[in-house]
């Protein structure tokens, strides 16, 4: 599916693109608020600055993708693999991450306010400037590695039991 074929389905009312292979699509500067992409192949898509608050990506391939900037507001992302993804300053607040996997990552300047954090990979991850990760759920149960950055002045192992 191309761009257009897509932006001209969401216009006319079509919410649900589950399970599609759009991988390695341009959705930059698109507004797909309550869009469905549960269990879709999008490795490698740019949506840098998208609007995706309140949509669906669990269990979606995420990988190598470019989300920097973009709205993921109270979206479910639960079981997402984004590992190697660029989230370079994206609004996560209120975002359902369980189970997804941010392996080497970059989530410098994210937005994490109330993020459900339970169980996510953040092996590798740059976490550096990120906002409100002490207000996230779940961190007792991250995986992080000695390759993960943390914010300055963040120390994960004081939620750690």
């Amino acid at each position: 599916m191309t761009r257009e074929a897509l932006l001209e389905c969401y216009w006319i009312g079509e919410r649900n693109f589950s399970g599609l292979d759009l991988s390695k699509i341009d959705l930059s500067y698109a507004d797909l608020p309550q869009i469905n992409l549960q269990g879709s192949n999008l490795t490698g898509v740019k949506m840098v600055l998208t609007n995706l608050s309140n949509s669906v990506l669990s269990e979606a391939d995420l990988s190598e993708a470019n989300l920097s900037g973009s709205n993921l507001f109270k979206s479910k992302l639960i079981k997402t693999k984004l590992n190697y993804a660029k989230l370079f300053g994206t609004g996560l607040y209120k975002v359902n991450l369980c189970e997804a996997n941010l392996s080497n990552s970059d989530l410098r300047d994210a937005s994490l306010e109330l993020v459900d954090l339970t169980n996510v990979c953040l092996y590798g991850t740059n976490l550096q400037g990120v906002t409100g990760l002490e207000t996230c759920q779940g961190l007792q149960t991250v995986f992080w590695d000695s390759n993960t950055i943390w914010p300055y002045n963040f120390n994960i192992k004081n939620y750690c039991s």
